[in-house]
């Protein structure tokens, strides 16, 4: 096996790993909340825009609110996001998506 199989079967693992990430955060299994605070390093490789379309109870009008509320770029990576603006974006969350944390909203500082 070549340099070259072993970067496309890398990928594909990378991609897979993403894919089940976004599901477990669909089906609920996974917060949005400990999802933003610490991404793993597959996480930090999903622009933000399609982590919080993945988000229950927030559609693509409610994305769009919450990414120019927090003057955010859909296409950013959440890698690429300071911390204060991933905590920006969960404040600026509408309540039906924040009141599914384990802890309150106010508590997010």
């Amino acid at each position: 096996m070549g340099p070259r199989e072993k970067r496309l079967r890398k990928g594909r693992k990378i991609r897979i790993q993403i894919s089940h990430e976004l599901k477990d955060l669909e089906d609920g299994k996974l917060n949005i909340r400990d999802l933003l605070e610490d991404p793993g390093p597959t996480t930090k490789r999903v622009t933000i825009y399609t982590i919080l379309t993945a988000t229950p109870k927030l559609g693509p009008a409610g994305v769009k609110k919450v990414l120019q509320a927090t003057d955010t770029w859909p296409h950013d990576r959440v890698g690429s996001l300071s911390l204060e603006s991933r905590r920006a974006i969960l404040k600026h969350l509408p309540p039906r998506v924040a009141n599914t944390f384990k802890v309150k909203r106010d508590t997010i500082s």
